[in-house]
């Protein structure tokens, strides 16, 4: 049988945001509830996902019929989705009961051990009637009793008890256990009947008068006559024998009730002197209990005290002697730690010397690394980073330069340290205060660089985070290639037009590929002033290829409305990240420090695979913004996987990528601007 036919029941596993899950218990078969393999039935896990369940509860049981996913998820992932569903109300078993009861349980007497929510029963009269009952809450006795007037009957399929409970509870198969009406019965409470059978009295020829009918319970003294009336069928008899037991019973508490009211001020004051005397016997007697207990635990105790007092002797003396040996051992030790110092000192002295040595050897070579290029030899640069490896930190004299090639496109590297996770966090809010860029902007720059995508930002604003973000991420090192007029074709980026020098990318690229380990920034400046249209489209969709080095960040920066109107490609919005942080005044200490002259400490952040967490939350959020094209669904993917850097925090990823989403709207408010700008001058 094909899933899509079968009709499962279940409760929602979570509070429903519009969509939940259902865990399902059962399978409907032979007009019952049965257990089934439900894993089999809906992988991986027997459940089924709700897009669209808003009015549900956490826990409520549903009857829903299964679809396959429309869409494609991984095996891990639910295989179907809800297609029908209904709620399912409970049956209670009541077969055997007479209706008199059934009358008086579901008019008076109510219930009060049913599911939050519930509105409708079924009472199964016999194996084949049964009735639904509508409740409501009675505020006077907190219970859900139904309304007096005339409930209908439908025939009953009594399979449902050859199945399986519920939690404890049946519920009905929907389309199965209920089914046409077949008759009506009137059910009132006691109330309107005792008005309807007082009527039928005064009609009757042998009944009470009207002054009688003032005393309830001399009129039912006429039973014998009542009887002996046509309209006195089993109904009438049974309800009035339950009324009749019912007034007894409360007859019967009204001389419990006279005996608290007719207490004198006598007896009571009798009663507190016995309950006085009584107290002072009873605490007599429990003191001689306690005072004999005591004593003999005290006993046993006295006897407990003093083998412990030998045994702690006995500890103490050994604990001595071991304090001794160990004494012995740390002088061994501590001998042994000194010698281990004094040798460690001369092997860094000797390390200290091999070194200087080795880098007065390599300086001598100095003419020969200026003419090098690290570029076109890749040979030579895996060399250089051995020897960097060895010199360690005199390393920053072995970085040559090609005297063809501006600093700021072929940059120097430094000695940098690796920054920890933890550390990267709290630095990364350290430099924005410095270059006097807010936190949140400072932070949005690093997940768009880092997700993959190409950020862009006005000019002013890249002079003053690029330096710092490189002084954070790759120990310093910038590629900056200032794009002008004569870029034309995307081949101009890798070669420089004209005289054939490597152009930014190229060095970037080249420089990503052979330390993987390690990132990597390209800034390219001047947008405004190129014909972007030519080449922009080309290199962005480049950019998002497998090709391109994981570990390469991409920023790119403009100062004013672009030059020429007909070479600006208005789809750049919609084709990279756009950010434009407000500026602020840069910290005073970050000023002082680089009109003294001192040098900054550089770090790097290792490129390393980390993994993809809340991945259910991204599907939600994917599915809450109905993105609509592959490139937004990579901006929002690359900018989770980035935040995903971070771990588990106070902030959970999710709420952190939507907090700064606001500031991308921001940046492409400020892009828009200037592009509508250049198309209204």
């Amino acid at each position: 049988m094909n899933v899509s036919d079968n009709l499962f029941i279940g409760y929602c596993e979570y509070e429903p945001c519009n969509h939940t899950r259902i865990i399902c218990e059962a399978v409907a078969q032979n007009g019952g509830w049965q257990n089934a393999e439900m894993e089999r039935l809906l992988p991986p896990l027997g459940k089924v996902f709700a897009p669209s369940l808003a009015l549900a509860r956490k826990g409520q049981y549903l009857a829903v019929t299964s679809k396959p996913n429309p869409r494609h998820v991984d095996a891990e992932r639910d295989q179907f989705i809800v297609d029908q569903h209904s709620s399912p109300r409970e049956v209670i078993d009541m077969r055997g009961v007479p209706l008199e009861e059934i009358r008086f349980k579901v008019l008076d007497t109510g219930f009060d051990d049913l599911p939050y929510g519930t509105e409708e029963l079924i009472l199964a009269l016999s194996s084949h009637e049964c009735v639904p009952v509508r409740l409501a809450l009675d505020v006077l006795t907190n219970r859900l009793v139904a309304q007096p007037g005339t409930f209908k009957i439908h025939v009953f399929d009594d399979r449902l008890f050859e199945g399986m409970r519920l939690n404890g509870r049946w519920r009905e198969v929907p389309g199965e256990t209920v089914g046409i009406e077949i008759k009506h019965i009137v059910w009132l409470d006691d109330r309107s009947l005792l008005e309807e059978l007082l009527k039928k009295f005064r009609k009757s020829s042998s009944g009470p008068s009207r002054r009688e009918e003032e005393n309830i319970i001399r009129q039912l003294v006429a039973m014998e006559a009542f009887q002996k009336e046509t309209w006195a069928d089993a109904e009438w008899l049974d309800w009035t024998t339950g009324f009749i037991g019912r007034i007894q019973d409360h007859v019967a508490t009204i001389p419990l009730i006279a005996e608290h009211l007719l207490e004198t001020p006598e007896v009571r004051a009798q009663v507190e002197r016995s309950v006085v005397a009584r107290t002072r016997e009873l605490e007599e007697g429990m003191r001689q209990e306690i005072r004999a207990s005591l004593s003999s635990e005290m006993s046993e105790l006295e006897i407990r005290k003093a083998s412990l007092a030998e045994e702690l002797v006995e500890a103490e003396a050994g604990l001595v002697a071991r304090r001794a040996e160990i004494a012995a051992i740390l002088e061994e030790e501590e001998a042994l730690l000194e010698l281990c110092r004094r040798e460690a000192d001369e092997l860094r002295e000797q390390q200290a010397t091999l070194r200087s040595q080795i880098a007065q050897e390599i300086l001598a070579l100095g003419g020969v690394l200026e003419d090098a290029s690290m570029e076109r030899d890749e040979t030579f640069e895996a060399m250089l980073d051995r020897f960097r490896s060895a010199v360690g930190a005199d390393a920053r004299l072995l970085t040559p330069t090609d005297p063809n090639l501006p600093p700021w496109i072929a940059p120097r590297r430094g000695a940098a340290e690796p920054l920890s996770i933890e550390d990267f966090t709290k630095k990364l809010k350290r430099i924005a205060n410095e270059v006097g860029i807010s936190e949140d902007d400072f932070e949005y720059f690093d997940l768009a660089l880092r997700s993959g995508a190409c950020a862009v930002l006005p000019t002013p604003a890249a002079e003053r985070m690029m330096p710092g973000y490189a002084r954070l991420v790759t120990g310093g090192e910038i590629f900056r290639d200032v794009i002008g007029p004569g870029t034309i074709a995307l081949d101009d980026l890798w070669t420089r037009p004209g005289n054939g020098e490597p152009g930014g990318l190229r060095m970037a690229w080249t420089a990503a590929r052979r330390t993987p380990e390690r990132y990597h920034l390209l800034w390219l400046d001047g947008l405004d002033m190129a014909p972007m249209k030519l080449w922009l489209p080309s290199l962005l969709d480049i950019l998002r290829g497998p090709e391109r080095p994981r570990n390469l960040l991409i920023a790119m920066s403009l100062s004013a409305r672009p030059a020429d109107h007909g070479m600006t490609w208005p789809e750049l919005t919609q084709s990279a990240l756009c950010l434009a942080p407000a500026l602020r005044v840069a910290s005073a200490g970050s000023l002082l420090r680089e009109a003294s002259g001192r040098e900054r400490q550089l770090h790097f952040l290792p490129h390393a695979p980390h993994d993809l967490l809340e991945k259910d939350a991204l599907e939600d959020r994917i599915a809450d913004s109905e993105i609509g094209t592959p490139v937004e669904l990579a901006f929002e993917i690359g900018l989770h996987r980035a935040a995903c850097l971070f771990g588990a925090s106070e902030e959970t990823i999710s709420t952190r990528v939507t907090r700064l989403n606001g500031l991308r709207r921001t940046g492409e408010t400020w892009l828009n601007g200037l592009l509508k700008e250049q198309e209204n001058a």
